[in-house]
């Protein structure tokens, strides 16, 4: 039974010094992940850093390249723009029909104002005769009063 002890508290011993080493390995894993957490973060930086960079000097470039050609242009007198064909001035210049505008108001006018006239007497909820309230209504009429003038 003592023997069984010694080598019980043998095993105990010897597993907490490997939960002792274990636990400082994971300590030390845990430092090298934040440490890989930091340059990951920082490699993104660097790579949006390098793309903006890219852009700008793709930028630059193309505006350097336009500058260039338009100063060769400037000093061989050339130009972007050609004329194709000169400005003719017309024969007989364009007058407003001023008969043909009249008789299309005078037309227009009146078509617009009966049509407008006919839609407010359509839309009207006045009644004007008694007849047409017996009408509306369904109702007959016993009396109605005069307009007096």
């Amino acid at each position: 039974m003592l023997k069984d002890l010694v080598k019980t508290e043998a095993n105990l011993n010897a597993q907490r010094a490997k939960a002792a080493t274990l636990k400082q390995q994971v300590s030390q894993l845990d430092g090298e992940l934040r440490a890989l957490e930091l340059r990951d973060k920082e490699l993104k930086d660097l790579e949006r850093d390098y793309s903006i960079s890219e852009k700008n000097y793709q930028t630059y470039k193309e505006k350097t390249e336009e500058a260039r050609i338009s100063d060769d242009m400037n000093r061989n007198k050339l130009a972007n723009v050609s004329i194709i064909q000169a400005a003719a001035v017309p024969a007989k210049p364009i007058k407003p029909r001023k008969l043909l505008n009249i008789v299309l108001g005078i037309i227009l006018g009146t078509v617009s104002g009966i049509g407008f006239a006919f839609f407010i007497e359509y839309t009207t909820q006045v009644f004007s005769t008694p007849e047409s309230a017996e009408r509306r209504l369904g109702l007959p009429v016993l009396t109605s009063i005069g307009l007096k003038k």
